[in-house]
């Protein structure tokens, strides 16, 4: 950039046009972007890729987990890919890569699942995380071939000022792995990136943000996009979706947290301790029950201290979120040294009975890991022992997905649907009603849907991944411990599976779905011979469950049961009366 005195402007001042501090940078800069676990194609996610191509980076690095774990799926999400107006380099996720098959699915369609390339004088590589062992097990570690390769490649590029390396799994820290994997990647891989001046390593799968210390001069982050789950409430500690903006200029790099709609620093979510979010991570509240006879609850907080050193622990109920619940036997500071474990007890009573949730949410507060204080919000999973009626039917529904036969209008809604911590409603309602007669059980499902254009229904046939799409679950039981789980999605394409495990779906299941204007719809007719179940009875109880998820406009998950971040736990789920 070049600049004019003008005499007249300036007269014999020594202070450069602009001002003392306008002296434009001259380094040759680029950005790219790092990512992951994107999991599927939604209005979300499209959006967020309009905000990346917006800051037009050199090229975009997707660290895997672009998909559920179909060529289905990956034919449907090539628009997803093509919707990146930067350069995309691939990166495999372990949604991505599994077995042999989907090895050799990826490698056909995407290459090499481990490579370097260079770019204006910076190296980059991408590592594999999903190396499979000889018994078909991923081996979630580097080592072999590849880490020969790697070794090979860092020597080749030693004298490459600037190295950043790409990798779907963070295998450096035990969270989300086995320890194991992290002493094999501080033993064989760390030592090389320290030796070779490695700048920093990205990696995701752990749906989150986090900037660890720097160790040996090797900086590594774990990041994210938008389109995936958050497993935790707490943002503090980077829960949130987002992607990784770095800025290199000349010899140095910078890094930027993109999220929806803001840019925060490299540093909003940081941690000095490495055994902070370990820590964090390890203090839960195991399921509990209401006893509805008199409306208490015990609760159960427990405390595993992973770290080497001292901490101090305490618990307080967040009460503005759950003012319908009153709590005894609050415990003090508790003390737990490293390696060790504790619990803290409370007695909750439900002031309310009519409304269970939101339920009881406490704040975790934690000292002597950093220099400032540290909390963790703790929802508390509880089994609610709710019911809902389904109505016994004289003549049997119509399964055309319209709704408007006789049969659902003597039939109560199944309510009110919650987000699956059970903090909350969700934005859009969901209608489900049940019928029965000695043949067959009935579902019938409203589900509003202001983005009626943007429904994504990509699955066609039948035992695909339908909860990619638009859809409802349902979970029946088949025993005491054995229960079916349908998941139809807006086009009544069902997926089925027994105890989790995919089946062919039973015979005498029919399905079909419909749609008015501002809504689809989905129609059930289950025979109880398919169930394996005996006609009930009027008066008779029987498990269910009913889940939706919603991926059109601002996805969201909600059910009838908040079920807390895991949908198959059957001692939290509800009860069908027959009437």
């Amino acid at each position: 950039m070049s600049t004019s005195n003008n005499a007249q402007a300036t007269g014999n001042s020594p202070i450069p046009p602009g001002g003392p501090r306008a002296q434009p940078r001259i380094e040759p800069t680029f950005q790219f972007v790092a990512l992951s676990d994107t999991h599927q194609f939604t209005t979300k996610v499209a959006d967020h890729i309009r905000e990346i191509n917006q800051l037009d980076p050199d090229f975009v690095v997707h660290m895997g987990d672009f998909t559920a774990d179909s060529e289905q799926h990956w034919q449907q999400l090539e628009p997803m890919l093509d919707a990146f107006e930067p350069a995309l380099f691939m990166v495999p996720g372990n949604h991505d890569i599994f077995d042999e098959p989907t090895r050799r699915l990826y490698e056909q369609r995407y290459g090499r699942t481990y490579y370097g390339f260079d770019h204006k004088g910076v190296h980059f590589i991408a590592l594999d995380s999903e190396i499979l062992l000889e018994n078909g097990a991923i081996s979630l570690r580097i080592h072999g071939e590849q880490l020969a390769w790697l070794r090979h490649d860092l020597e080749q590029h030693d004298d490459t000022p600037l190295k950043f390396i790409f990798v779907h799994q963070p295998l450096w820290t035990s969270i989300g792995s086995d320890v194991d994997n992290h002493a094999m990647w501080m033993r064989d891989v760390h030592p090389l990136l320290a030796k070779h001046r490695v700048s920093a390593v990205f990696a995701g799968h752990l749906h989150k943000y986090i900037e660890s210390p720097t160790v040996d001069g090797v900086r590594y982050y774990v990041t994210f996009a938008v389109g995936g789950k958050l497993f935790d409430p707490d943002e503090c500690h980077g829960n949130f979706h987002h992607c990784s903006v770095v800025t290199v200029r000349g010899g140095r790099w910078k890094l930027a947290v993109l999220r929806p709609g803001a840019i925060e620093p490299s540093d909003c979510v940081q941690f000095d301790n490495p055994d902070s979010v370990r820590v964090l991570l390890a203090i839960k509240a195991p399921p509990t029950a209401l006893d509805r006879q008199t409306w208490r609850m015990p609760i159960k907080i427990d405390i595993n201290n992973p770290s080497g050193q001292r901490i101090d622990y305490s618990a307080e109920p967040i009460g503005a979120n759950c003012p319908q619940w009153h709590f005894e036997s609050l415990n003090s500071v508790v003390c737990v040294e490293g390696g060790q474990t504790a619990m803290q007890s409370f007695t909750a009573t439900l002031t309310d009975p009519n409304t269970p949730y939101p339920g009881p949410k406490f704040r975790v507060n934690i000292n002597g890991l950093e220099d400032r204080p540290l909390a963790r919000t703790v929802v508390v999973p509880f089994c609610a022992d709710l019911q809902c009626h389904c109505t016994r039917t004289g003549t049997a529904a119509v399964i055309d997905g319209r709704l408007d036969d006789e049969t659902w209008s003597r039939c109560e809604t199944i309510g009110p649907m919650h987000t699956f911590d059970g903090q909350g409603t969700p934005a859009i309602p969901t209608e489900v009603r049940l019928a029965w007669d000695d043949r067959h059980l009935y579902l019938g499902v409203r589900c509003p849907e202001p983005d009626l254009a943007q429904l994504v229904c990509n699955v066609t046939e039948s035992g695909s991944h339908t909860w990619f799409d638009d859809s409802m679950e349902f979970f029946l039981p088949a025993g005491p411990d054995d229960w079916h789980h349908f998941i139809w999605n807006a086009n009544a394409i069902l997926y089925y599976e027994f105890n989790l495990e995919p089946r062919d779906p039973p015979d005498l299941c029919v399905a079909q779905s419909g749609r008015e204007r501002d809504a689809w719809t989905l129609e059930a007719a289950i025979d109880w011979q398919a169930l394996g179940i005996i006609p009930p009875q009027a008066g008779a109880l029987m498990g269910f469950q009913v889940v939706r998820n919603r991926i059109a406009g601002q996805a969201e998950r909600s059910m009838w049961i908040p079920t807390f971040n895991a949908n198959f736990r059957p001692k939290l789920f509800g009860t069908i009366r027959f009437i």
